[in-house]
């Protein structure tokens, strides 16, 4: 076998195979040095004599279909400068591995396209095994996220379902790569996030959060610099459960024609008037729900006067009107407006920041579904650390 060709295909040199044999399905290459002089492993001395030999079995990449095994005899020496008696490095493999750099390439190629379970059919060797060289690949590359540039960031909770509960992550808004991901949903889930952020020394300008306390609360402390932007996302959904309740609560409070009209009109209700269907007769159904029912007509045009915040030209003009909208949502009749209102004015600098960094924690919501699809084509993952790091690598998948 030509020494290029064999240099090119399973990545060795400084060995020459002697022979072939077939045991199964498996193609069995025996390998030997062909190094003329050698070197200690430990100390790096060539007054080395050889004392006897092993030999190791090593996974290579296949040959068309057909696994291959490369059976390698590695010499023995032992050193007269530092008295250790050591194998020969092996500059195709790793210590204490079962296969080549190459092969471990080739399983890193692939599972960027198939599942683990797949490759380890394909390959013909254990999943545990597949998933030990994709997971060291992994964390090579994503284990330590650099932080030094980042400069407004997205902290938010996912749910990573039964098995694992909640964990909390941390997304950089400008390259879209998740930077963290700490297990549990309180600031103590930030903790390994912060040390790391100091040592980077970085200067993060805002942050993007939900309206919960714990992350709020930590962001203060750790960044008492960066300005707090409240996720619009957050708000709008927090005004939609309450509408949600509302409807419930008049609903059984209502009779005859009352009933017949809040019926099926949630999702009407919550939608923006953009998105109302007029084939449906989304327009007519909404408008007979608010004249048969006075506070759920006050909650959903205190809901369309609040969305208006988000589209003002100036940041004076947007806090003027949220000023207002306050003071008029605080002396609604409706009670679930009134708490809405004292809540949200706890929030107000951090909702009016929104028109210095207009930023959100929205890239975080739509990244479960991503996080759904790699459990699904997993079959669930039982390693949550190999679930993070599933999730660090996702940004390069979309992107690459």
């Amino acid at each position: 076998m030509s020494t290029l060709w064999f240099y090119h295909l399973f990545g060795i040199r400084d060995y020459r195979v002697l022979g072939s044999r077939i045991e199964g399905d498996r193609r069995v290459l025996p390998l030997e040095a062909r190094l003329k002089r050698f070197h200690c492993s430990k100390c790096g001395s060539e007054d080395v004599v050889r004392w006897g030999s092993v030999v190791r079995r090593l996974h290579s990449v296949p040959c068309g279909n057909h696994p291959v095994q490369l059976e390698v005899t590695i010499p023995k020496l032992a050193c007269r400068s530092c008295k250790v008696v050591s194998q020969l490095v092996l500059g195709f493999a790793d210590e204490r591995v079962s296969y080549t750099k190459a092969f471990a390439e080739y399983v890193v190629l692939l599972a960027q396209q198939m599942s683990l379970h797949a490759i380890s059919k394909l390959l013909q060797v254990g999943w545990d095994l597949v998933k030990s060289i994709v997971k060291s690949d992994l964390h090579r590359r994503y284990s330590r996220p650099p932080l030094r540039h980042i400069r407004r960031i997205a902290i938010d909770e996912i749910n990573l379902g039964r098995r694992f509960g909640f964990c909390t992550v941390v997304l950089d808004l400008e390259s879209g790569a998740v930077i963290h991901v700490g297990t549990g949903r309180n600031a103590a889930a930030l903790e390994p996030f912060w040390r790391r952020l100091k040592a980077s020394r970085a200067r993060i300008a805002a942050v993007a959060t939900d309206m919960g306390g714990a992350y709020r609360r930590a962001v203060k402390k750790h960044l008492p610099r960066a300005q707090l932007v409240v996720d619009r996302f957050h708000v709008v959904m927090s005004f939609n459960k309450k509408i949600t309740w509302l409807l419930g609560s008049e609903s059984r409070k209502a009779r005859g024609e009352g009933w017949r009209a809040l019926r099926g009109v949630r999702w009407i209700l919550v939608k923006r008037p953009e998105n109302l269907n007029e084939q449906r007769d989304e327009f007519d159904r909404l408008e007979r729900a608010l004249q048969a029912n006075r506070n759920l007509m006050i909650a959903h045009y205190l809901k369309e006067d609040l969305d208006r915040f988000w589209r003002f030209k100036s940041k004076a003009q947007a806090a003027a009107h949220l000023d207002d909208w306050l003071e008029v949502a605080k002396a609604s009749s409706v009670t679930v407006i009134r708490r809405l209102a004292r809540s949200l004015t706890r929030f107000r600098d951090d909702l009016i920041n929104w028109y210095d960094h207009r930023i959100s924690t929205s890239p975080l919501e739509s990244m479960n579904g991503r996080i759904r699809l790699i459990q699904r084509r997993a079959y669930g993952y039982r390693d949550r650390e190999f679930l993070a790091l599933q999730i660090y690598a996702m940004h390069d998948r979309i992107y690459a």
